[in-house]
Protein backbone atom coordinates (compact mmCIF):
# COMPACT_ATOMS: atom_id res chain seq x y z
CA UNK A 1 0.00 0.00 0.00
CA UNK A 2 2.93 2.53 0.76
CA UNK A 3 4.24 1.68 -2.33
CA UNK A 4 0.80 2.91 -4.40
CA UNK A 5 0.76 5.99 -1.97
CA UNK A 6 3.71 6.76 -3.63
CA UNK A 7 3.27 5.88 -6.55
CA UNK A 8 -0.01 8.08 -6.84
CA UNK A 9 1.85 10.85 -4.96
CA UNK A 10 4.48 10.85 -8.49
CA UNK A 11 1.36 11.05 -10.63
CA UNK A 12 0.30 14.14 -9.23
CA UNK A 13 3.24 15.42 -9.21
CA UNK A 14 3.69 13.97 -12.58
CA UNK A 15 0.65 15.84 -13.67
CA UNK A 16 1.71 19.54 -11.57
CA UNK A 17 4.32 19.55 -13.91
CA UNK A 18 2.96 18.46 -17.42
CA UNK A 19 0.19 21.51 -16.58
CA UNK A 20 3.47 23.79 -16.50
CA UNK A 21 5.34 22.05 -19.02
CA UNK A 22 4.65 23.28 -21.98
CA UNK A 23 3.38 27.17 -22.49
CA UNK A 24 2.49 28.96 -25.58
CA UNK A 25 4.36 32.45 -26.89
CA UNK A 26 1.34 34.64 -26.09
CA UNK A 27 1.07 33.26 -22.40
CA UNK A 28 4.93 34.09 -22.32
CA UNK A 29 4.38 37.79 -23.62
CA UNK A 30 1.72 37.87 -20.83
CA UNK A 31 3.87 36.73 -18.15
CA UNK A 32 6.60 38.80 -19.36
CA UNK A 33 4.30 42.20 -18.92
CA UNK A 34 3.04 40.94 -16.06
CA UNK A 35 6.47 40.89 -14.26
CA UNK A 36 7.92 43.95 -15.79
CA UNK A 37 5.06 46.49 -16.52
CA UNK A 38 5.84 46.22 -20.41
CA UNK A 39 5.94 44.02 -23.07
CA UNK A 40 8.68 42.24 -24.15
CA UNK A 41 10.69 43.11 -27.66
CA UNK A 42 12.24 39.87 -28.88
CA UNK A 43 11.76 36.18 -28.03
CA UNK A 44 14.83 33.98 -28.40
CA UNK A 45 14.69 29.68 -28.09
CA UNK A 46 17.21 27.19 -27.36
CA UNK A 47 16.59 23.55 -27.17
CA UNK A 48 17.42 20.82 -24.90
CA UNK A 49 19.89 18.02 -25.75
CA UNK A 50 20.37 14.36 -25.15
CA UNK A 51 23.43 12.46 -26.47
CA UNK A 52 22.26 8.94 -28.09
CA UNK A 53 25.44 7.44 -27.73
CA UNK A 54 28.79 9.16 -26.42
CA UNK A 55 27.81 11.05 -22.74
CA UNK A 56 30.94 12.52 -21.42
CA UNK A 57 33.27 11.88 -24.62
CA UNK A 58 33.03 14.36 -26.40
CA UNK A 59 35.02 16.84 -24.08
CA UNK A 60 37.63 13.53 -24.14
CA UNK A 61 38.03 13.17 -27.97
CA UNK A 62 35.47 10.64 -28.66
CA UNK A 63 32.56 10.32 -30.52
CA UNK A 64 28.92 11.15 -29.79
CA UNK A 65 25.44 11.44 -31.17
CA UNK A 66 23.62 14.65 -29.96
CA UNK A 67 20.10 15.15 -30.65
CA UNK A 68 18.12 18.34 -30.26
CA UNK A 69 15.18 18.29 -28.06
CA UNK A 70 11.36 20.18 -29.24
CA UNK A 71 11.58 21.36 -25.68
CA UNK A 72 14.40 23.55 -24.03
CA UNK A 73 14.41 27.05 -22.59
CA UNK A 74 13.20 30.38 -23.86
CA UNK A 75 14.21 34.04 -23.55
CA UNK A 76 11.59 37.25 -23.13
CA UNK A 77 13.62 40.39 -23.07
CA UNK A 78 13.22 43.93 -23.40
CA UNK A 79 15.72 46.92 -22.63
CA UNK A 80 15.62 49.18 -19.61
CA UNK A 81 17.03 52.59 -19.13
CA UNK A 82 17.95 51.86 -15.64
CA UNK A 83 21.20 50.12 -16.99
CA UNK A 84 20.69 47.41 -14.89
CA UNK A 85 19.91 43.33 -16.13
CA UNK A 86 16.69 42.18 -14.00
CA UNK A 87 16.71 38.61 -14.23
CA UNK A 88 13.86 36.36 -13.94
CA UNK A 89 12.68 32.59 -14.10
CA UNK A 90 9.50 31.59 -14.27
CA UNK A 91 11.14 28.10 -13.28
CA UNK A 92 12.74 29.45 -10.04
CA UNK A 93 11.89 31.85 -7.61
CA UNK A 94 15.05 33.98 -6.75
CA UNK A 95 14.69 37.39 -8.71
CA UNK A 96 18.65 38.91 -9.32
CA UNK A 97 18.95 42.46 -10.39
CA UNK A 98 22.87 43.68 -11.21
CA UNK A 99 24.46 46.99 -12.87
CA UNK A 100 25.50 46.57 -16.18
CA UNK A 101 28.86 48.40 -14.74
CA UNK A 102 28.83 45.69 -12.08
CA UNK A 103 28.31 42.31 -13.61
CA UNK A 104 30.17 39.63 -11.65
CA UNK A 105 29.15 35.90 -10.48
CA UNK A 106 26.73 36.39 -7.71
CA UNK A 107 26.55 34.29 -4.28
CA UNK A 108 24.87 30.93 -3.18
CA UNK A 109 25.40 29.53 -6.49
CA UNK A 110 22.88 31.68 -8.32
CA UNK A 111 20.89 30.97 -11.45
CA UNK A 112 21.40 33.78 -12.95
CA UNK A 113 25.40 32.61 -13.17
CA UNK A 114 25.03 30.40 -15.78
CA UNK A 115 23.73 33.68 -18.16
CA UNK A 116 26.15 36.28 -16.59
CA UNK A 117 28.70 34.05 -17.26
CA UNK A 118 27.66 33.84 -21.15
CA UNK A 119 27.86 37.91 -20.91
CA UNK A 120 31.24 38.37 -19.70
CA UNK A 121 32.53 35.89 -22.38
CA UNK A 122 30.87 37.82 -24.89
CA UNK A 123 31.96 41.34 -23.65
CA UNK A 124 35.85 39.81 -23.38
CA UNK A 125 36.24 38.33 -26.68
CA UNK A 126 34.52 41.32 -28.33
CA UNK A 127 35.84 44.62 -26.07
CA UNK A 128 34.13 46.68 -29.01
CA UNK A 129 31.00 45.40 -27.97
CA UNK A 130 29.32 47.06 -24.90
CA UNK A 131 26.21 46.21 -23.17
CA UNK A 132 24.29 50.28 -23.90
CA UNK A 133 21.44 49.82 -21.90
CA UNK A 134 19.88 47.66 -18.92
CA UNK A 135 17.61 44.74 -20.06
CA UNK A 136 14.77 43.15 -18.10
CA UNK A 137 14.83 39.11 -19.19
CA UNK A 138 12.18 36.20 -17.96
CA UNK A 139 13.60 32.91 -18.88
CA UNK A 140 11.35 30.30 -19.13
CA UNK A 141 12.28 26.45 -19.37
CA UNK A 142 10.46 22.98 -19.76
CA UNK A 143 13.64 20.70 -19.71
CA UNK A 144 13.44 18.99 -16.88
CA UNK A 145 16.86 20.22 -14.59
CA UNK A 146 19.30 17.21 -13.50
CA UNK A 147 17.83 15.04 -16.26
CA UNK A 148 20.44 14.88 -17.98
CA UNK A 149 19.02 16.95 -20.79
CA UNK A 150 21.39 19.97 -20.64
CA UNK A 151 18.75 22.66 -19.02
CA UNK A 152 21.74 24.34 -18.25
CA UNK A 153 23.12 24.17 -21.73
CA UNK A 154 19.92 25.43 -22.96
CA UNK A 155 20.11 28.26 -20.53
CA UNK A 156 23.57 29.80 -21.59
CA UNK A 157 22.83 29.06 -25.50
CA UNK A 158 19.58 31.20 -25.30
CA UNK A 159 21.16 33.73 -23.53
CA UNK A 160 24.30 33.82 -25.46
CA UNK A 161 21.93 33.81 -29.10
CA UNK A 162 20.18 37.24 -27.45
CA UNK A 163 23.28 38.89 -26.47
CA UNK A 164 25.26 38.46 -29.68
CA UNK A 165 22.65 39.94 -30.93
CA UNK A 166 22.00 42.82 -28.88
CA UNK A 167 25.28 43.89 -28.25
CA UNK A 168 26.03 43.36 -32.10
CA UNK A 169 28.87 40.56 -32.85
Amino acid sequence: INNICIFEKKIVYLRCFLIHFTMTTQELKQAFEQAYGHSAEKIFFAPGRVNLIGEHTDYNGGCVFPCALSFGTWLLLAKNEDKVLRFRSMNMEQVYEIAIDAIAPQANRAWCNYSLGCIDIIARRHPEAKIASGYDLLYFGNVPAGAGLSSSAALEVVTARAFTEEMGV
